[in-house]
């Protein structure tokens, strides 16, 4: 009893050191933020107009429409908060080092997103000339971080009998994305329809906790079979006869419903749960677990689990889930 009042004695003076550790907490934020605007005081404002010198053309844009995807290089580096220190040329306009007619192409395609309505059909990415034109304009999306901008993938629920036709969600961005599902539910990431045709490489998925799941690939003409939405056991990516997962259960890779066992040493949880990000490269190849490689066509080494796959189907990424898991990352083939 005497030690119950002693604590609630000393309960105001808790409180007390506690708000005073917050306060100065946010006088610390204050501090840095503070610092931060006094170094680099010109932060912009949306509605500025930019004249940039793209490789020896000038151009003026708007700086909303740069900086409208969110995490990307581009709203970065024109934020306003760097325009000191950003390249200008001799008349002291900023320099884009790029390909004027391929970064245009770019800048237009921002321009049209900006004016996206429920009505308006989704922006499709530029048309660009097969060849090195192609490559060189994949590889300015990329660097500016705009991948999932141009090229945006959709989260399909794979429903009873039909193919699935209109996306749960379209990832753009930075590509990430929460599934809830509270039945046995699959789901595929292929591009949006009628959007354009670059596939998914690799992808990333955070699981977590108290989750089932299956994480892997299916065949892109294999989108509607029943064996990838029943909840019996022994069912879902990984067990159909063109698919593949990694199965959280049973700790497991399962092809075309073959499984190869993972090393005793992987921690994947028990009876049903799993607390891990799991990341599948190169359509299926390689598999990881929280940075770990468990399971490969090739093998590479004895706690690696090693098994065939058949190359010849278009895959594309899907998932068997009962809980809760975040896709945290997707990679375009090139």
């Amino acid at each position: 009893m005497e030690d119950l009042e002693k604590t609630l004695k000393s309960l105001p003076e808790l409180l007390r050191q506690r708000e005073e550790a917050l306060a100065e907490r946010e006088r610390e934020v204050k501090k840095l933020q503070q610092d931060l605007e006094k170094e680099h005081p010109n932060l912009g404002k949306p509605s500025d107009v930019l004249r940039l010198n793209v490789g020896g053309r000038r151009i003026d844009v708007l700086r909303r429409t740069l900086i409208q995807v969110e995490g990307s290089m581009l709203e970065s580096r024109f934020s306003g908060r760097w325009d000191d220190g950003l390249d200008k040329d001799v008349d002291g306009i900023f320099f884009i080092d790029q390909p004027p007619d391929l970064f245009l192409m770019l800048v237009d395609f921002l321009r049209a997103k900006q004016t996206e309505t429920p009505l308006a059909k989704l922006t499709k990415p530029p048309q660009v000339n097969c060849g090195k034109d192609e490559e060189d304009f994949k590889r300015i999306v990329e660097y500016y971080g705009v991948t999932l901008a141009v090229y945006p993938i959709g989260l399909y629920r794979l429903e009873e009998k039909t193919t699935p036709t209109s996306p749960e969600w379209g990832l753009c961005g930075q590509g990430e994305c929460n599934i809830e599902a509270q039945e046995w539910t699959t789901f595929a990431l292929r591009p949006l329809e009628d959007c354009h045709v670059r596939y998914i490489e690799s992808y990333e998925v955070t699981i977590e906790p108290s989750s089932n799941a299956q994480v892997g690939w299916i065949s892109s003409s294999d989108q509607n079979m029943p064996q990838y939405r029943s909840s019996e056991s022994g069912r879902g990516v990984g067990y159909g006869s063109r698919s593949m997962a990694l199965d959280c259960v049973k700790a497991c890779v399962a092809v075309g419903g073959a499984t190869h066992n993972l090393s005793s040493s992987v921690a994947l949880g028990t009876d049903g749960t799993c607390t891990c990000t799991i990341r599948s490269e190169n359509h299926g190849n390689h598999w990881y677990i929280d940075g770990r490689l468990v399971a490969s066509t090739s093998k590479k080494g004895g706690n690696v689990s090693e098994f065939t796959l058949n190359d010849g189907n278009e895959w594309i990424p899907a998932l068997s889930i009962k809980g809760n898991c975040r896709i945290s990352k997707i990679e375009l083939q090139l």
